[in-house]
């Protein structure tokens, strides 16, 4: 997927305009469209009728993961910096590391045993739905950090012990 690598490294590029737009609300916008895209792909796999218009929303759907992918690294990279001491970035940038390989690996193993079973659009359909669920939990449960400015949170939030 190189193009995929160069759109991402494209709207690398407007990740401090999308922060400047959104604030501390930056990484919730962009890991919406994320999801959604997963869910979309995974319905219009589905549809077996008009099979060009698919094939343009399906690609377009691929195109706005990795748009949102560039800006998420660079951001994340951002945040880890500022509100952490190096010790914990450390260990923060590891747990994070390890948590997403993990979880990715699962999906792909889940994916390819189940595509032996069940059509690929019901898996897509599935995940979407899934990275939704779980979006909207991780939001809920963290709604009490985010959206706050630097100096409102304490030390211990900022894990600089």
């Amino acid at each position: 997927m190189q193009s995929g690598t160069f759109i991402s490294a494209i709207s690398t590029r407007y990740s401090g305009k999308i922060h400047k737009k959104y604030r501390n609300k930056t990484l919730e916008k962009i890991i919406l469209p994320y999801t959604y895209a997963f869910f979309i792909s995974g319905i219009i796999l589905l549809m077996n009728r008009f099979i060009g218009l698919n094939r343009f929303i399906a690609i377009l759907m691929i195109i706005v993961t990795f748009v949102c992918k560039g800006p998420y690294y660079v951001l994340i990279k951002k945040y880890l910096k500022n509100f952490t001491n190096f010790k914990k970035r450390t260990q923060i940038s590891g747990a994070k590391i390890f948590i997403e390989d993990f979880i990715t690996g699962l999906c792909l193993l889940y994916a390819s045993i189940a595509s032996k079973f069940i059509y690929e659009g019901y898996i897509v359909a599935f995940f979407g739905v899934q990275f939704l669920v779980l979006f909207i939990f991780v939001l809920r449960k963290s709604r009490i950090y985010v959206g706050k400015k630097p100096e409102e949170y304490s030390k211990k939030e900022l894990m600089q012990d």
